[in-house]
């Protein structure tokens, strides 16, 4: 994972437990500082979270998607899948689907 500076965690935040069971394992990239992770705990009280949250796909490299019916069902992914998709297609982004959870049928075709 040499040059990743930045990695977005995209989750519901009834996923929150998989949001800390993933920073646990990848603890050790942490602690060498060659990578960061930003999720929506990044957002502060009166910022703007739209912004927040397209300024933080502009700088990832990698897109981590944690994905469950919870999920599927955020309002927030149609805010931030799109942005997610866009930067993939442009081949800016990588996106790594996670399923943490059953969810019914075969929801993405990345193009």
């Amino acid at each position: 994972m040499a040059g990743i500076s930045e990695v977005f965690l995209s989750y519901s935040r009834k996923d929150h437990k998989w949001v800390d069971r993933l920073l646990e394992t990848l603890k050790p990239l942490l602690r060498e500082r060659n990578i960061s992770f930003w999720s929506y705990n990044n957002i502060r009280p009166g910022d703007n979270w739209r912004e927040a949250i397209k300024s933080s796909l502009d700088r990832s490299q990698v897109a981590i998607l944690l994905i469950s019916a919870d999920y599927l069902a955020s309002k927030l992914v149609d805010e931030e899948l799109p942005l997610i998709l866009e930067r993939y297609r442009k081949g800016k982004l990588h996106i790594l689907l996670v399923v943490v959870s059953p969810i019914l049928g075969s929801f993405f075709r990345l193009r």
